[in-house]
């Protein structure tokens, strides 16, 4: 069973934001949402509301200053978070940089985070992994399952300020800290994982599927990111839902009920979608202005970089901390990275692939009575900080 190691938990500090790449994700683009209002509306909407800080992350690979942080951050340093191996790590993304348009907006909306400033660089959406457990990780093949603990309070609060406009942010309720994830495998495998005992040990345990035998990965990512992530996966390898069936050969029935309470977080935050449309809609205009201004000055930010330099953002998601296997082709039998990544799709189209059409109906009846206090909770984050952003980032 995972539980929250409250023992490695770090001292805050304030951090830049930057563009951490992976080689897995296509960086930010601003898509149309969907709504019950025309396409071009909806078009003209969004795209008149770009996201200022995400569309800073431009294609490539991380900067040195992005590794930096998150060696800082992980509880092994620059090891791959499930093997503890040094060789070659590669920078991972829990939930995909390439998240856009009407899913990322619901998210902030969601997440009590304001829009246009969620920052998926931050180290809580990113670990260290191997190159060929990062591939399999982005193709669907495994996920890190959260602490039973966290997933019920992150549902309760998601239930208990449904009808709010404006919500407690993701930090506050799940505080930075050392968590244990337990390693599930989706896609029957027969390759074994061989990790040393410690990240020091010279002593080697080989650990076969189903890998019950595998302690849990001890690690910094903040739940809120890997719900995403599983709830993602799991409709992807099972779009329809019967009951608490189908399940997975590679999961225990604890396990299994977990990944479903993902999934069903995950419906009530995209259940969401047409309120945080209507907090789009509702922006000022002075706002929408000054991030059209800053989406098109983003190619001479990055041609002078001491001007980028300048205007870099404190991310107060983020804050530092203290200080080979084979290829193996049914490793890879799982969903296509871009297939988990395709996020062009409108919330009725998400809806209806996923079979989510209940739940999406179920809560924008309960949204109803609150789109009024929309426009309250746009004007104020437009002009003043949320009580729940003020330093209580680091738990």
């Amino acid at each position: 069973m995972s539980s929250t190691d409250s023992a490695g938990a770090s001292a805050p500090s304030a951090e830049a934001a930057d563009t951490s790449e992976s080689d897995h994700d296509t960086p930010y683009e601003p898509v149309q949402p969907a709504n019950p209002r025309s396409r071009s509306a909806a078009h003209a909407e969004y795209t008149s509301y770009r996201p200022s800080q995400n569309i800073l992350n431009q294609g490539g690979t991380a900067s040195d200053e992005a590794q930096t942080r998150l060696t800082q951050r992980s509880r092994y340093g620059k090891k791959c978070s499930v093997t503890f191996s040094g060789r070659h790590p590669e920078c991972a993304h829990i939930l995909p940089r390439s998240t856009r348009g009407w899913q990322l907006t619901t998210l902030e909306y969601v997440w009590g985070v304001k829009l246009g400033t969620l920052n998926l660089d931050t180290t809580q959406n990113m670990m260290w992994l191997s190159p060929d457990l990062h591939r399999w990780f982005d193709s669907g093949d495994w996920a890190l399952l959260p602490p039973k603990s966290d997933l019920e309070l992150i549902r309760d609060t998601s239930l208990n300020q449904l009808t709010w406009a404006k919500k407690t942010k993701f930090t506050a309720v799940c505080r930075r800290d050392f968590r244990n994830y337990d390693f599930v495998h989706f896609i029957e495998t027969t390759q074994p994982i061989v990790r040393p005992d410690t990240p020091e040990s010279v002593n080697y345990t080989m650990h076969l599927p189903p890998f019950q035998s595998l302690s849990p990965v001890s690690s910094h990512i903040n739940p809120y990111f890997v719900i995403c992530n599983v709830a993602r996966k799991d409709e992807k390898h099972h779009p329809t839902l019967l009951g608490s069936g189908p399940g997975y050969a590679t999961l225990t029935e604890e396990q299994l009920d977990r990944v479903r309470l993902c999934r069903t977080i995950y419906a009530i935050w995209m259940g969401q979608a047409t309120a945080a449309a209507e907090a789009v809609k509702a922006l000022p205009a002075s706002k929408s202005q000054s991030n059209r201004t800053g989406a098109h000055s983003s190619t001479s930010r990055r041609s002078n970089p001491e001007r980028q330099a300048k205007r870099k953002r404190i991310d107060d998601q983020d804050n530092p901390g203290p200080t080979d296997t084979g290829r193996n082709p049914k490793w890879r039998g799982g969903v296509t990275g871009s297939s988990l990544d395709d996020l062009s799709r409108t919330p009725e189209e998400f809806a209806s692939e996923h079979r989510l059409d209940l739940f999406v109906n179920d809560f924008n009846s309960i949204e109803e009575p609150y789109w009024s206090k929309v426009q309250d909770w746009v004007t104020n984050l437009a002009y003043t900080d949320s009580p729940h952003d003020s330093g209580d980032e680091d738990g």
